[in-house]
């Protein structure tokens, strides 16, 4: 497939200023990211743990992907992960969204963790496979337990 137009584009603009090398602004990469989604009739972007990116940064970054939504000529998508936290769902609230909770899949959760700890415990990896089935119950309600829905 190789590079895509908008980047290569982007560096020999910078190669003639001799900056091959200097990062991006902001306002280049949304430019750039922009000329992206307009390649494909849809783009996806999927962000894991936006509830992690420090306050003063997060705001660019939706501000940012808000503006990709709104300017991209084609179907934009973000499929982001975070804890509910109001900045986040206010620069989303005017796009149709799909909220997930710990809760909506907690069945999963548990169908894999008790595979897991099954395939540990047979394979000698969990206590050299010498676990009975209520310490295998108890880990795995304790697997359960800590990870909050993640």
């Amino acid at each position: 497939m190789g590079i895509l137009k908008p980047a290569v584009e982007i560096y020999r603009e910078r190669e003639k200023c001799g900056q091959t090398s200097s990062k991006l602004t902001l306002q280049e990469s949304l430019t750039l990211l922009i000329k992206i989604t307009n390649i494909y009739p849809q783009t996806i972007i999927c962000i894991d743990a936006l509830d992690e990116v420090g306050r003063d940064i997060r705001i660019y970054l939706l501000k940012s992907l808000k503006s990709v939504i709104e300017r991209s000529s084609n179907l934009v998508k973000i499929v982001a992960t975070a804890r509910n936290d109001p900045d986040i769902l206010l620069q989303f609230s005017s796009f149709p969204r799909i909220d997930v909770q710990p809760d909506d899949h907690s069945d999963d959760i548990m169908n894999f963790i008790h595979s897991e700890v099954r395939r540990d415990v047979a394979d000698g990896q969990l206590l050299h496979g010498k676990v009975s089935d209520k310490l295998q119950l108890e880990i795995c309600d304790v697997l359960s337990r800590r990870s909050a829905g993640m």
